[in-house]
C-alpha cells in the first residue's frame, strides 16, 4: 500500500474499504443462500410428503408457494422438476371432484319403503316455448312404481303422448330407445325406456346427449357430463345385466 502515501487520503479511505468488502461479499453471498435454502426447507418438506400421498391440490400448492417465494433456491429447482406432472394430476382430479358433484343423490321414505334417486342436470339449456330451460335426467327407484327413467322440462312441452323414438348419444355412439310423454299436468316429463337401459348405459362414459322432439318446434338436445356416476349409489338391480 505504498502507492496510497502518495494518495489524497479520501482517496485512500476508499480504497481500503473498497479492498475489505470485496473479501467479505462471497461470504455474505454464501450466508444469505444458505439462510434461503434452510427457509426454504420447510415448504419442500410439505411438498414431497404431499407429493408421495399423491394429494396432487396441496403439492401443487406449496409448488407455487416455492416457485413464488422461494425462486432460485435448491428447494424450487427439486419441486419445479414434478410441476407438469402434478398440474395434470391435481387438474384431472379437480374435474373428477367437479363432475363427481353435479350428481344428486337422494333417499327419501316412501309408503312402506324407500324412494332411491340418482339426477344430474344438462350442462346446456334448450329452446323451448318462447323460452329456455335445463333438462334434468332422473332414475328413480319407487317401492310401489318401480323403476323409471325419465327427463323433466321447466316449461313448454314434449312431443311424445303416443310413444316415440329416443335418439341418445353416449360418447359419439348412438342408440335408440323408447320414449313416452306420461298424460299428466303434473310435471313436464317422458320417460325412457327399458327403464334401466340408459342407466347401465353411461356407466364409466363422459358424455350423454338426448334428443328431446319438442311440442311446437324442432328436436332439443340435452348434454350431461356423466362421468362422475356413482353405480353404487342405486339398488344392485339397476345395473344388473
Amino acid at each position: 500500500m505504498t502507492v496510497c502515501r502518495h494518495l489524497p487520503l479520501s482517496v485512500a479511505l476508499a480504497l481500503a474499504l473498497s479492498a475489505c468488502g470485496q473479501g467479505g461479499a462471497p461470504a455474505n453471498a454464501q450466508a444469505d443462500a444458505a439462510q434461503r435454502e434452510q427457509d426454504a426447507a420447510p415448504v419442500l418438506a410439505e411438498f414431497e410428503s404431499a407429493y408421495t400421498a399423491g394429494d396432487w391440490a396441496r403439492a401443487r400448492l406449496k409448488v407455487d408457494e416455492l416457485h413464488q417465494e422461494h425462486a432460485g433456491t435448491q428447494a424450487e429447482a427439486k419441486a419445479m422438476a414434478h410441476y407438469d406432472e402434478i398440474k395434470s394430476k391435481s387438474d384431472a382430479r379437480r374435474d373428477d371432484e367437479r363432475v363427481r358433484a353435479l350428481w344428486d343423490y337422494q333417499t327419501n321414505p316412501e309408503g312402506k319403503g324407500q324412494q332411491i334417486s340418482a339426477a344430474i342436470i344438462s350442462k346446456n339449456e334448450i329452446t323451448i316455448d318462447g323460452g329456455v330451460s335445463h333438462v334434468q335426467l332422473i332414475f328413480r327407484d319407487h317401492p310401489e312404481w318401480k323403476r323409471s327413467t325419465y327427463i323433466v322440462l321447466s316449461r313448454g312441452d314434449i312431443d311424445c303422448y303416443k310413444g316415440c323414438k329416443v335418439k341418445v348419444t353416449i360418447d359419439g355412439t348412438t342408440k335408440m330407445l323408447d320414449g313416452l310423454r306420461p298424460d299428466t299436468k303434473e310435471a313436464i316429463s317422458m320417460f325412457i325406456n327399458p327403464d334401466r337401459a340408459l342407466w347401465r348405459a353411461i356407466q364409466h362414459h363422459k358424455s350423454l346427449a338426448i334428443e328431446i322432439p319438442v311440442k311446437g318446434g324442432p328436436k332439443q338436445t340435452g348434454e350431461f357430463e356423466v362421468a362422475g356416476l356413482n353405480a353404487e349409489r342405486m339398488p344392485k338391480a339397476w345395473s344388473a345385466q
